[in-house]
């Protein structure tokens, strides 16, 4: 979570998840993970935050098998890649050792390879990048998050059930963007004569 940029902040005995803009757009539009899936009701009843505490399990499971899904594809596309660019790699160093009569460095073997394959090479790089940030996503932010607030619902049973019928409750609150406006700022020398 210290890594993901979610914060949680406690205001009158109520967690709340703070998530930045950018992150919360993404996660709900690209992901379709639905914010109220971190949401706790406020005043929720001891018999009804157990119920939910059951079903956050399921979601538990759930986020856990997405997230290794991505991790699962990346791999799998890495080795898709490595083996593409070995079978690109060796065929230029054998055409280098015709052409030239020895083998070609690996500066070398990279450059013929930009020209002969860069376009796909681009392409390819840019795949595994996007799947590299799809993992890195589902498994550090929203997994993470998931999982914090199943920890939240766990330690605050056993306090609140002591005293009482109802908890205060988890929220989301997605932060706005805060963008300071910084004036130039010249400084004015006198001329030496």
């Amino acid at each position: 979570m210290k890594h993901s940029s979610i914060k949680i902040k406690k205001v009158n005995g109520k967690m709340t998840f703070i998530l930045p803009e950018a992150l919360a757009k993404m996660i709900t539009e690209v992901y379709s993970f639905s914010l109220d899936q971190l949401r706790v009701g406020g005043d929720i009843p001891l018999h009804d935050l157990a119920v939910h505490m059951d079903e956050h399990a399921t979601l538990e499971a759930t986020a856990g098998m997405a997230a290794e899904e991505a991790r699962l594809l990346k791999e799998i596309e890495s080795l898709a890649f490595d083996s593409w660019y070995e079978t690109k790699s060796n065929g230029i160093r054998e055409w280098w050792y015709k052409k030239y009569g020895k083998w070609p460095t690996d500066k070398q073997t990279i450059g013929r390879m930009i020209v002969e394959h860069g376009e796909l090479y681009r392409k390819k790089k840019k795949h595994l990048i996007e799947l590299e940030s799809s993992y890195r996503i589902l498994h550090n932010v929203i997994k993470s998050a998931v999982i914090v607030k199943g920890d939240m619902l766990r330690s605050m049973r056993p306090i609140l059930q002591g005293n009482g019928q109802t908890i205060n409750g988890i929220d989301v609150q997605v932060a706005k963007a805060i963008r300071a406006d910084l004036g130039v700022i010249s400084f004015k020398t006198k001329k030496k004569r």
